[in-house]
């Protein structure tokens, strides 16, 4: 495994998430066209205030506690694709997980403000296509729609992420890459399938 293969792998993966949520838009803007309404905005908005306060909440919690729930969330998703990590790639996920516990205020902001752009598009009572168009942007290149200035810290997040996936994969075993490559073949056809 070299680094441009990971590099590539990275990029392709990026391209099929992105391919996959805007198969599935379509389907979503025919659901969200129905909820026009202000009864139905209210809802939403209520609902998504409701989760953001959780949220919210959780990162009042101390700083120790969340990095330790975090780390123990990113080795749960690791372990999904290679089974047991050792203690080297876990202190790997560490240091990761450290440097970037505080962004999730920032991710929260931006997630405010998105979810208020929302509630205000729909209440202009677009057309299914309109709804489509939007949700690319809001999902795909949220800071065309609030803060311009997020695409340099989300661009920056997803640099750190990528060198700690990477870490991880260059230390990963034979028996890791064996399982890993099976599950992501089997992930990859679903995403293939799905944004068709």
């Amino acid at each position: 495994v070299t680094r441009a293969r990971l590099m590539a792998a990275f990029k392709e993966g990026r391209g099929l998430i992105e391919a996959t949520v805007r198969g599935a838009l379509p389907y979503v803007a025919t659901i969200l066209v129905r909820h026009r309404g202000t009864a139905k905005r209210t809802y939403f908005r209520d609902r998504m205030k409701e989760r953001l306060n959780e949220r919210l909440e959780e990162e009042k919690q101390p700083r120790k506690e969340r990095l330790e729930k975090r780390i123990e969330r990113i080795v749960d998703n690791f372990e999904r694709f290679t089974g047991d990590l050792n203690d080297a790639q876990i202190a790997i996920i560490g240091k990761h997980a450290n440097r970037s516990i505080d962004d999730m205020a920032t991710r929260l902001a931006n997630k405010r403000l998105r979810q208020k752009a929302f509630i205000e598009f729909l209440a202009t009572g677009p057309s299914e296509k309109a709804l489509t168009t939007y949700l690319d942007t809001l999902l795909i290149r949220p800071w065309e729609i609030e803060q311009p200035d997020y695409k340099a810290f989300s661009d920056g997040a997803i640099i750190r992420f990528r060198e700690m996936l990477f870490k991880i994969v260059l230390s990963m075993t034979a028996e890791q890459r064996k399982r890993t490559a099976a599950t992501l073949r089997s992930y990859a056809d679903d995403f293939t399938d799905l944004s068709r």
